[in-house]
Parts: structure tokens; sequence; C-alpha cells
């Protein structure tokens, strides 16, 4: 019997591209796209636009060089705003796969391999004698591939030189050097790629790309924490009229995620009915967040500011400011910054914040409490930031590793594999009750039904541990008046603080979490004040 051979289908090609036949300008590609067979999608939050009304009428009754019209009316869609994101990103990898080198090729190759591996950074590190590259996937480097020093030092320099929104300037292995991955090379499933290099001894260096996925329906409950601390999120993203909130924590701690989050849950609140202004370097996430009113999908969105890429660390800080003094002229009920760097941008975010401006941030410190410190330190004004109101929200994380539920070991089944010492230690933070504690098994094949996420050496996920403060007149006293420690100890005994340590022994003696891994992020264990309840809050 004869193989039936089916026709092949002409895929349709978009021709409001940047480089396409019909001109759009970049905030009318937000709300249409249009293809080569008369098919054009609109943004469905933009049914009454007057400008996509009037362009759509134009192109309906302009014909092209084949005589058809650019539009046919009967094949129009109203789709939401990542449609028309995912079908322009489509093209343009298209035409990258069509126009790259072959070593840029071999890089984009790798991020791809690296993002479907769940990895969040590449490293490429150039010695004398080899190029290894790295995956950080789970919170661990796992060793990818050794290419030659030569082959290293070539890709380092074309991904740098030809694939950066610096491209043009000159990639130098004996400085520091930051840079982001131009849109045209990103893969479907990224929103950006961060770029850091430095020299190393002996004349090596190496390079970090920092991978960041587009933005996930994620929650606030999705990300860990526990029910005291979601109610005081709760109360930090209702509050409009001015103030700080403040993330804490190292590269890599969830940071961005956490204000991804809150952004979206405050747009679903308001119905998309206030001015959520984002300060990025660069945006990281696409906020956008879909509601259902009436059978009828809308789409809400921030209003996301990209601060310009640059090499001059002046400039940058320079701009940075603009852009917050900027965006305080612009009707803002929420302004998101992306970090505060400096006493430039402190000043200009804690002006917003008493001003009326409520304001969502972030800063590198070790704990909560120590973000003030660190603020003090770039020399904000004392009387001013410990004024009531300044500040509404202390917030300290890190990611911690959640073990495999099916290949995961009972402690007191496995004591010999693990150090007698931290045995003791346990003990004494758990009064000698070591039920419910696990330690990760060696990995199995086990499939999340839910998230599809799998089991790689005894680790499936990763989750917050975090602490949260809210400042109430008498921290904000102790803080003027007395020293650190008097301050965390108001914290504790009298607001009742959970530190990150004790978030994280809750989610051990629930059996989530590796005691080991506990420690290798944070300190050695030790007993916590305010564990009961912590652990019957959860």
């Amino acid at each position: 019997m004869a193989a039936i051979i089916k026709p092949k289908v002409k895929e349709r090609k978009v021709i409001s591209g940047k480089d396409g036949t019909v001109a759009l300008s970049d905030s009318m590609r937000e709300k249409l796209i249009i293809f080569d067979d008369g098919t054009a999608m609109i943004n469905e939050n933009c049914l009454r636009d007057v400008d996509v009304i009037n362009k759509v009428a134009i192109l309906s009754h302009t014909r092209n060089n084949k005589g058809l019209y650019i539009i046919v009316t009967d094949k129009i869609e109203y789709v939401s705003p990542n449609v028309i994101y995912a079908k322009y990103a489509g093209n343009t990898q298209a035409k990258f796969a069509d126009t790259a080198t072959e070593i840029q090729l071999e890089i984009a190759e790798l991020v791809r391999v690296a993002s479907r591996k769940r990895a969040t950074d590449v490293h490429i590190v150039v010695e004398t004698t080899a190029t290894f590259i790295y995956f950080r996937i789970l919170g661990d480097l796992e060793t990818h591939q050794t290419l030659t020093s030569d082959h290293g030092v070539l890709l380092c320099n074309t991904l740098y030189n030809t694939m950066t929104t610096t491209s043009g300037t000159n990639f130098n292995p004996r400085t520091q050097q930051d840079a982001n991955i131009q849109e045209s090379f990103l893969p479907s499933e990224l929103s950006g790629i961060r770029v850091a290099s430095s020299p190393t001894q002996g004349g090596n260096f190496f390079m970090v790309l920092r991978l960041l996925p587009k933005g996930v329906n994620v929650t606030l409950t999705d990300l860990g924490y526990a029910a005291h601390q979601l109610k005081k999120l709760d109360t930090f993203k209702s509050k409009h009229n001015g103030g700080m909130t403040i993330c804490a924590g190292p590269t890599g701690s969830g940071k961005s995620t956490l204000l991804q989050a809150l952004t979206k849950s405050i747009l679903l609140a308001h119905k998309g009915r206030i001015n959520l202004i984002t300060i990025e370097d660069p945006v990281e996430y696409p906020i956008i967040v879909e509601d259902i009113i009436n059978d009828k999908k809308i789409n809400y969105s921030a209003r996301q500011v990209s601060i310009p890429s640059t090499q001059d660390r002046t400039l940058r800080h320079e701009y940075f400011y603009n852009a917050i003094v900027a965006a305080m002229r612009q009707d803002p009920d929420i302004i998101m910054i992306g970090e505060i760097r400096d006493l430039i941008t402190a000043e200009a975010a804690i002006t917003a914040s008493i001003t009326g401006h409520a304001i969502l941030t972030t800063l590198h410190a070790n704990n909560a409490i120590m973000i003030i410190d660190r603020l003090l330190n770039m020399g904000a004004s004392k009387a001013i930031l410990l004024a009531p109101k300044t500040i509404t929200g202390l917030i300290a994380q890190q990611l911690v590793p959640l073990m495999c539920p099916n290949c995961k070991l009972k402690l007191v089944d496995h004591l010999n594999q693990v150090d007698e010492a931290l045995i003791e230690r346990l003990k004494k933070a758990f009064n000698n009750d070591l039920d419910g504690i696990y330690i990760k098994g060696n990995g199995c094949d086990y499939i999340d039904k839910v998230k599809k996420f799998k089991c790689i050496n005894g680790i499936y996920s990763r989750c917050v541990i975090a602490e949260i403060v809210e400042p109430d007149n008498g921290f904000l006293l102790q803080v003027m008046e007395s020293n650190i420690f008097s301050v965390y100890n108001y914290w504790i005994e009298e607001q009742k603080g959970i530190t990150m340590m004790c978030h994280g022994l809750v989610k051990v003696k629930f059996g989530i979490l590796d005691p080991r891994d506990l420690e290798n992020i944070l300190e050695l264990i030790k007993p916590q004040a305010n564990f009961d309840i912590a652990l019957s809050d959860n």
C-alpha cells in the first residue's frame, strides 16, 4: 500500500517585526502583530485603542505587492499580550538561527541545555590548562563540560563582543565587566541573561551567565513562607501611602521572584486600577497577571522601566537616580526599585517613601535587621530613615533545597550517615526528639506530578526560609538608641520574631529539608527562641 503523503502546510511569517515589510512602532508591536497570510493578532486589552483601530482600518484597505489585503478582517484574532510577545520572539529566534555564526550557535545551545536542566547560572571558568563549564542546578554547581583553554577564550570573546548589549566594546579578561545578552539571542523560555566576568590569579578568568526565566504565576504561598509571614506580606502590600518594604539576601536567594509575586498579587487585588512602576537593571521578568471577569480574560501589567546598560558605574547610578525621580512625577501608586546599590539610590528611594509613594526594593544584607545598618552605613539620614512609616517591612531570605519525597531517608534509621556532632546539635534544638527528620537519598526517577520537577541527587525543588520584621515604634526606638544586639532581643522577645534558622528548623522537623543543607546555607544548628510558635504556625 502506498504511503499517504500529507501536504506540507506553509508556515505563516510575521511581517510586522522590526525588519518586517509592515512598519510598526515599538509601542504598537505590543498591541498588534501581522502575518503574511493576512492574519492579525490584537492585544485583547486594546479593543478600544484608537491607534490600533485606525492602524487596522488602514491596513485592511491596503494591498501588498501580490494584490492581497495586508489584514483580512475575518482573520483578526484577539489574544493575550504574552501570545503577541511569544510570536515576535519566535520570529526573532528563527532569524537568529539563519544568521548566527558557529560559535554563537554553540553558546545558544549551551544556554538552551542549561535552561532545560533548570540551571539558574552557567559558569565558564577559563584556566591555563582547560576551560570548565558548570551549571548551578537546585543550588549546587555541577560539571557540564570540559573544553580547551583557547576554546573557552573564544566562547567568552564571542559572547561579550557580539551577543550582549555592550556589543561594539571589547571583552577584557583582566578586568571585571557586566553586560546583558541581546534579546535576539535569548531562547523563548528566558526573559534575559545577565553576564558578569572577573579575572582570577595567573591571568585566568571566569564568566557567569545568570539565566532569567520568563515570569510564571507563582504565588507567595508557593514560595514556602509560613502563615505568619504571609500575613505580614499581605500587610506590606496593602500599604500604598508611603513606606519602604525591603527584601535582603545574597544573589540567587529569590528576591526578584518575591517582588514579582508581590507586584502581581497587588495588581490582581486592585484589578489593575493602580499605577505600578518598576525600575530595573535590566527588566528581569515581565510583570503581567491574568484575571477573568464575566468569563473574559483580562491582563493587568506594570510599567517596567529598564535602566540603560553601561560599564560606567557612576553613570549607571545616575540613571537609577534619574529614573526614580522621574517615576515620582508619573502619578505612581507603587514604585518597585530592582536594587538599592548606593547612597544615591537609597536617598531617592527614601525621599519617594516619605512623600507618599510605596516602595518595594531589595538590598544585600545578612539578615533583616542588618538592612537598616546597611542603609545607615551608606550614609542615609538616621532621623529620616527611622521616622515612623519610612520603613514598613524588612525581609531577609535564602533558598533551601527540598528533599525528594520518594527517596529521602529517615534519620533515626541512618544515623551512621550523619556526623555525630550534628546529631547532638539536632537533639539540643529539638529536645532529643528526632522523629520526623529525614536526610536526602541518592536520587531516583521521581517526577512531581503537578510541577513536573525531577529528582536530582535526592533534591527536586527549592523553597524559601525567611525572617520578616514589621518595625513598630518600639523597634525603631531601639534602633535609634541601642546597639544591634538590643534591637535583636527586642524583636525576638517583644515581637516574637522568627529567624531564618528557626524557619529552617521547622522545615527540618517537617521532614522536607535535610539538616545538613540548612547548615551549609546558614550556620551550625542551635536552639531557637519562639520555635514552638513557628512550629504551630505552619
